[in-house]
């Protein structure tokens, strides 16, 4: 609050500078410094573990949560059992971020502080499949990881993974794909990565990979669908698992299932015609993955990795070339009604960051939707924030994928736009097709000369003020 209101994230040159703002505000002659200071103090918390950020505020809200009860749990299929549930936590009374308000607001849905309850009629259940997008919710946020931990051990229960992802114990030898995917993502990003487990998992879900490289469910209660989201979610788990024959198949797989359009189908099948937004995004995702071990120090996120095959790179530039034409000026997917599909858009948004077209408009749109109570929610004229839209949004919210989000393993392999690994260019993303609005070439090459030129003069400040000594006035 205070003078400092509105520059929530800027970082003083130093102690006396923040006092000096807390004070007085930053003024027009400050602003350069400020700026220039917060830009350079970047390049030393990019390497900052998050777990190890500590947040103090002065007021606190508390849960009041009972000792460990016994509660019910749902199992896939609808059949329930008993389990005992923990404690819960304190959660931060305000939060001055977009993110910071969502974070809350998915601690806040937790029942016990580790779990999401549903009711069916007077019986409560635990629903495991929510419980986990909430978990991985809060890891692309980087909000409220003591939540985020013990959501994460209780998924990774030995009861909850029986349940979860085999169906116990109303199911025999039963394996479900997502719930195993789900898994493994959370216990990757955890604090402390369960490794075992994690290996134990990847194997499952190697074996529920066919021939063909799909992934199917082996249970009474199997998802039949497959759907992109769903595979895309198994090829990503099978790369943190270090799975790497079973991610060499599946990418395979998706790619044979692009559309006519360049897009890629909400439901896995040959000889589509157009595709679906959302989906194609999350196929981008896995598409353009790469384990961070294998990028070179020399390595340019413009070239394509020489260990691809086929038209993968050029799946990838149509792919997003398609996403482009479908999106408004103002970076939002409507439905069929015209209204925002706040679960598409922010979908859309971690497609194109995962291959490097961050879309900071998408954003908007997404923090503008944001309700009192911190969520997103279901319908426009809506008062509260649904859950699960919440939790298929989060990722949008913050411009970030599972690509770009810490702990996964996982990175960007190329940049859009591509160069072939003879510095050739192959493929550039024409700007000039998204909805809403057009930019001739004349217009376009004349502002990229200027952005250049402007380039080259900072650059040239940049490297004066590196030559300066130290403490010489700036």
């Amino acid at each position: 609050g205070g003078k400092l209101r509105g520059d929530a994230g800027a970082i003083g040159y130093n102690s006396e500078a923040l006092a000096t703002a807390k004070t007085h505000g930053i003024d027009s002659l400050a602003q350069d410094q400020w700026r220039r200071a917060t830009s350079q103090a970047i390049l030393g918390l990019v390497h900052l573990d998050t777990n190890a950020v500590k947040t103090i505020v002065k007021t606190k809200t508390i849960i009041k949560v009972p000792k460990p009860v016994i509660r019910t749990k749902v199992v896939k299929g609808g059949n329930s059992t008993n389990v005992v549930v923990t404690e819960g936590e304190k959660i931060d009374a305000e939060a001055n971020t977009p993110q910071g308000k969502l974070g809350q607001f998915l601690a806040s849905k937790l029942s016990n502080g580790d779990h999401i309850e549903i009711k069916d009629g007077e019986k409560k259940f635990t629903d495991y499949d929510l419980t986990a997008d909430t978990a991985l919710a809060m890891r692309l946020l980087g909000e409220q990881p003591k939540f985020a931990d013990r959501v994460t051990t209780f998924l990774l229960d030995k009861d909850s993974v029986g349940a979860f992802a085999y169906g116990e114990p109303y199911e025999k030898n039963a394996v479900y794909v997502e719930p195993v995917a789900k898994l493994i993502i959370a216990g990757t990003v955890a604090k402390k990565p369960e490794t075992k487990k994690i290996a134990a998992l990847g194997g499952d879900l190697v074996a529920l990979q066919d021939d063909k490289g799909r992934f199917v469910d082996d249970g009474k209660y199997a998802d039949e669908s497959n759907g992109t989201e769903r595979h895309v979610l198994a090829v990503l788990a099978a790369m943190m698992a270090d799975e790497d024959s079973a991610v060499d198949k599946g990418v395979a797989y998706l790619e044979s299932m692009q559309c006519d359009d360049g897009e890629f189908p909400a439901e896995l099948a040959a000889d589509c015609k157009t595709g679906d937004p959302a989906a194609t995004a999350w196929a981008l995702q896995a598409l353009n993955a790469i384990d961070e071990k294998e990028i070179g120090d020399e390595a340019l996120l413009s070239a394509v990795p020489a260990a691809w095959k086929g038209k993968r790179a050029d799946r990838i530039q149509s792919a997003a070339m398609s996403l482009q034409k479908t999106l408004h000026a103002d970076g939002a997917i409507s439905n069929e009604a015209g209204i925002p599909d706040l679960a598409a858009t922010a979908a859309v948004a971690s497609g194109r960051e995962a291959v490097g077209l961050s879309d900071a408009g998408a954003s908007r749109v997404l923090n503008a939707a944001q309700v009192k109570d911190g969520g997103l929610p279901k319908t426009p004229n809506a008062k509260r924030g649904d859950l699960a839209v919440t939790t298929a949004s989060a990722a949008g919210m913050v411009q970030t994928s599972w690509l770009s989000t810490a702990h996964t393993g996982l990175a960007n392999a190329v940049s859009l736009p591509l160069v072939s690994n003879d510095a050739g260019p192959i493929a550039s993303q024409d700007i000039r097709s998204s909805q809403g609005y057009a930019i001739s070439s004349g217009v376009m090459y004349a502002g990229l000369a200027v952005l250049a030129l402007l380039t080259l003069a900072g650059l040239g400040i940049g490297a004066a003020r590196l030559r300066r000594k130290p403490g010489a006035p700036t």
